[in-house]
Order: C-alpha cells, then sequence, then structure tokens
C-alpha cells in the first residue's frame, strides 16, 4: 500500500482550510481575507462538482448508448475532468475579485443594527 498524505477530498479540503487559515491571520484585516479565500475555495469546489456529476450522467449514456462506450467513456472523461478544473479555477478567481465587496457589504449591514 502506498503512502499517501490525503486518504479522501475531506481530508484534502480541510487541509486546504488550515493553509489558509494561517495565511490569512498574518494580515491586519484577516476577517475580510479569510472570508474572500473561503467563498472562492468553497463555490470553486461547487462548481467543478456541478460539472463533475453532470459529466458522470453523460457517461453513463455514453457506455449505453454507444457500441463503443468505452472510447467514448475515456475521451469524455477526460474532458470532464478538464472542463471541472476550468470551471473551479475560473468561478474561483471570479469570486475572489467580487468577495471582498460582499464583505463590506455584509459588515455595512451589520454595523446598521
Amino acid at each position: 500500500m502506498a503512502f499517501t498524505l490525503c486518504q479522501d477530498p475531506f481530508e484534502l479540503s480541510m487541509m486546504s482550510a488550515v493553509v489558509l487559515l494561517i495565511s490569512t491571520t498574518n494580515d491586519d484585516d484577516w476577517e475580510r481575507e479569510l472570508f474572500i479565500e473561503s467563498s472562492s475555495f468553497g463555490l470553486g469546489a461547487i462548481a467543478g462538482s456541478a460539472v463533475t456529476y453532470g459529466g458522470g450522467a453523460l457517461l453513463t449514456f455514453l457506455v449505453v448508448a454507444t457500441p463503443i462506450g468505452w472510447v467514448g467513456l475515456i475521451v469524455t472523461g477526460v474532458a470532464i475532468a478538464g472542463t471541472a478544473a476550468t470551471a473551479s479555477v475560473v468561478t474561483n478567481n471570479l469570486v475572489k475579485e467580487d468577495a471582498g465587496g460582499a464583505y463590506d457589504w455584509i459588515m455595512n449591514w451589520v454595523d446598521s443594527w
């Protein structure tokens, strides 16, 4: 059995969260940075997962519907993995750009109470 640092995606997510927490607590405005980083990480993961689950349904259909389903399965699987990674990275970057404004709006709303 090979040694792996993370056994499942949940462990990888938790390790990422710990590294994120450690890296943002050095800033003066660490709450804002933590909000931005965690929002972009979470929504990027959701976007990648959505593409993966949608692609899984497509792969099931390809295996059943075509006589050369295994070829379609491999080619489409690689395409889905690339699309999921792209969706995750793009969503991460878009949220990172706009999450600061969302944080400021939330904090102004809370301060108005």
